[in-house]
């Protein structure tokens, strides 16, 4: 997981991942204090019940986030 290693880049502004985490890797999150952007892609439950911890860490620098989920079908559907 790349997470940890970018936890420490002080200068890092934003952040696209897919964040269908653990509990543990979900908490890697909240050392990210500074990002001013943040795309998280088919987050787990394990991401978005941490959410509110983690917007008190990062509100003050926050500008965008975006919560991305897309439901796969399975089957073909025509409109004739």
């Amino acid at each position: 997981m790349i997470l940890p290693s970018l936890q420490d880049k002080g200068r890092l502004e934003g952040v696209r991942i897919n964040a269908h985490l653990t509990t543990e890797q979900s908490k890697t999150l909240l050392k990210f204090g500074k990002l001013k952007n943040l795309t998280l892609e088919f987050a787990s439950w394990n991401v978005v019940d941490l959410l509110p911890t983690w917007a008190e860490t990062i509100s003050r620098t926050l500008t965008t986030l975006t919560l991305y989920v897309r439901s796969l079908v399975s089957k073909i559907v025509s409109f004739f």
